[in-house]
C-alpha cells in the first residue's frame, strides 16, 4: 500500500508507522474530508490464514469497544490482499515517545494519563475483553493531554480460547505479567493490571520495573522475563524521591507476582488514587485545620474501621484452606505475612486520608444535620442519630447509608464496613454487645460470601462461605 491507493472510500496520504502485524497509514475520506488511520496487515502475514483470522477478530473486538479512552474502529476492509482496519486518527504521540522526550513525568501528569488509561481498560474488562499487550507504545497522547488505548491485536475475549495459540507467549517483555510468561493461555484481567503497573512505574520513574535487565539494548528478553517471574521491582523511591508513598504502594501492589494479591480491578486502583489525592489536598490546605478533640474523635472512628478491614484480611488469610497447615517458617508464610503488612499499611493510610477529608468537610465534629425541610444527604459524609437510638457516621447517597461507615445500634451492637442502600452490603465486621463477632462479606444485612463467626470467648464458631447468614460450605 502506498500514497494514492484507495481503500473503500478513503485515499491513502502517507505512512504513519509500522507495527507488529502491519503498517499504519494516514488517509482521507473522498467525500467527507475526514482523516482516518488505516492499519493494513502485512502482505506476507496476510498469507498466513491464522494471522489473517486474528486480524479479523481484532476488528470485531475493537469495533465493539466504544469508550472515549479507546481508539475507535470505524469500519474494515477484509476482502483484498491486505485486510485493513479503518480507525479514528489520533493526532499526537505515543506514550513511549513522550517518555523518550520527557523521561519520568511529574506525578500529576502521570496520574492524569493513567486515570484515562485505567478507565478505558476497566470498560474493556467489563465487556469481557482483556488487552494482553498494554504498554506505552499502545497509548496515544494528544497535545491537550487526552489519552487513548489502542491496538487490541492480541486481545482475548474472556471465556474464549479462539484468539490464543497454545504455547505461544504474546505481549511485550517489559510489561508482561508472570502468568503471561509462564501460562500465556490462562491470563485474565489481572494480567492487564500487572502490565498497567509496569506502565505506571515507568511514567513515574522513567524506566520500566526491570529496565536494568537490558541496558545493552540487545533485545534479548530472557533476563527481563525471568525478573518478572522471580524478582521484586526496585523500590520506586530509589529511582525518584518525589513519588507519594501511597502512590508507590498502590503501583507496587499492581506488580505483585501473585494475581490474587493485586488490586482487584482498575476501578479499585482509581479509587485508591482518589483517596490519596484527597489526602494530599487536605495536607496542603492551610484552611483544613480543625479542633484537636474533633480530630481525635474522627481518628478513633476511622482507626476502628481500618482495624475491622485488617481483621477481614487476616481472617481470610488464616482461614484459607491453602494456609490451614502452613509452616510459619516457610517462604509461603513469610510472603503472605509481608503482603498482610502492606495491606495494613494501605488501609491505615486510607483511614488517615478519609479522616482528614471528614475533618475538612465537617469541622464541628460531624454535627448531625437537621432533617426537617426535607434536607437530603447526597454523596457526602455526615453523622446522624436516629430516634430509636442508632447512630451512623460515614458516607451517604440519596439520604441512605451508602459507602464506608460505622453504625452503632441502640442495643450496643456495632458494625463497621461497607453499606449499600441503607443495608450492610460489602466487607465489614459486626460486633455484638455480648462479645460475639462476625467478619467478612455481607449482603442486605446478612452474612454473604467468605466470612468468619467468632464466639464471645474469641474462638472461631464457624468459617467458610455463607448465604443469607447460613453456612453453605
Amino acid at each position: 500500500m502506498q500514497a494514492g491507493d484507495r481503500v473503500l472510500s478513503y485515499i491513502v496520504e502517507r505512512e504513519l508507522g509500522e507495527g507488529g502485524m502491519g503498517t499504519v497509514y494516514l488517509a482521507r475520506h473522498t467525500v467527507l474530508d475526514q482523516q482516518v488511520a488505516i492499519k493494513a496487515l502485512s502482505p506476507v502475514l496476510a498469507g498466513d490464514e491464522s494471522l489473517r483470522v486474528r486480524f479479523i477478530q481484532e476488528a470485531n473486538i475493537q469495533a465493539k469497544l466504544r469508550h472515549p479512552g479507546i481508539v475507535q474502529v470505524l469500519t474494515a476492509e477484509m476482502e483484498g490482499e491486505q485486510p485493513s482496519l479503518i480507525m479514528e486518527y489520533i493526532e499526537g504521540k505515543s506514550l513511549s515517545e513522550v517518555i523518550d522526550v520527557r523521561g519520568a513525568l511529574p506525578v500529576d501528569d502521570a496520574i492524569r494519563i493513567m486515570r484515562q488509561v485505567l478507565s478505558a481498560v476497566a470498560y474493556a474488562h467489563k465487556q469481557g475483553v482483556i488487552h494482553r499487550d498494554l504498554k506505552p507504545s499502545n497509548v496515544m497522547v494528544m497535545a491537550h493531554g487526552e489519552a487513548k488505548v489502542t491496538d487490541f491485536g492480541i486481545a482475548k475475549v474472556l471465556g474464549s480460547s479462539k484468539l490464543t495459540r497454545t504455547g505461544t507467549t504474546m505481549g511485550s517483555a517489559h510489561y508482561m505479567s508472570p502468568e503471561q510468561i509462564l501460562n500465556p493461555d490462562r491470563v485474565d484481567a489481572r494480567s492487564d493490571i500487572y502490565s498497567l503497573g509496569c506502565v505506571f512505574y515507568e511514567l513515574l520513574t522513567g524506566r520500566p520495573p526491570f529496565g536494568d535487565k537490558d541496558i545493552a539494548g540487545t533485545g534479548n528478553d530472557f533476563q527481563i522475563k525471568t525478573a518478572h517471574v522471580n524478582e521484586t521491582a526496585p523500590a520506586m523511591d530509589t529511582l525518584k524521591n518525589d513519588i507519594p508513598g501511597w502512590l508507590a504502594l498502590s503501583v507496587m501492589r499492581m506488580l505483585n507476582k501473585d494475581p490474587e494479591q493485586r488490586s482487584s480491578s482498575c476501578d479499585a486502583i482509581l479509587a485508591q488514587i482518589s483517596v490519596g489525592e484527597r489526602a494530599d489536598a487536605v495536607q496542603s490546605d492551610p484552611h483544613a485545620e480543625t479542633s484537636r478533640e474533633s480530630r481525635k474523635e474522627i481518628q478513633r472512628t476511622l482507626v476502628f474501621l481500618a482495624s475491622a478491614v485488617v481483621l477481614i484480611v487476616c481472617a481470610w488469610f488464616f482461614s484459607s484452606p491453602m494456609n490451614q497447615n502452613a509452616d510459619p517458617s516457610s517462604d509461603q508464610w513469610a510472603t503472605s505475612s509481608s503482603h498482610i503488612d502492606q495491606t495494613v499499611a494501605t488501609i491505615m493510610r486510607q483511614a488517615d486520608a478519609v479522616a482528614a477529608q471528614i475533618a475538612k468537610g465537617n469541622p464541628n465534629r460531624l454535627a448531625s444535620c437537621p432533617r426537617d425541610q426535607n434536607l437530603l444527604y447526597d454523596n457526602c459524609w455526615g453523622s446522624y442519630t436516629y430516634a430509636a437510638g442508632d447512630k451512623y457516621t460515614g458516607e451517604w447517597r440519596d439520604d441512605q447509608k451508602h459507602g464506608l461507615g460505622v453504625n452503632t445500634y441502640a442495643n450496643g451492637d456495632k458494625y463497621a464496613g461497607e453499606f449499600k442502600d441503607d443495608r450492610r452490603s460489602g466487607h465489614g465486621t459486626y460486633l455484638f454487645a455480648d462479645g460475639r463477632k462476625e467478619i467478612g462479606g455481607f449482603k442486605e444485612g446478612l452474612l454473604h460470601g467468605p466470612a468468619v463467626q467468632y464466639r464471645a470467648d474469641g474462638s472461631i464458631g464457624a468459617w467458610g462461605v455463607f448465604d443469607n447468614d447460613s453456612l453453605v460450605k
